[in-house]
């Protein structure tokens, strides 16, 4: 999705300038995020509860 977004400011929006250094902000922001939100399922959820998925 960042990358899309980052490729739409190359071609449709000529005074934004497209940089690499967003997209890997974006990406590490994203996985962060998801690793954040599955450390909290573990530490919030009872384990029979997780083992009943």
């Amino acid at each position: 999705m960042s990358a899309a977004i980052e490729l739409c400011q190359l071609w449709l929006l000529p005074s934004r300038y497209p940089d690499a250094r967003d997209l890997l902000a974006n990406t590490t922001g994203a996985v962060l995020g998801a690793a954040v939100m599955v450390l909290l399922w573990f530490l919030l959820t009872s384990a029979p509860a997780r083992r009943r998925r």
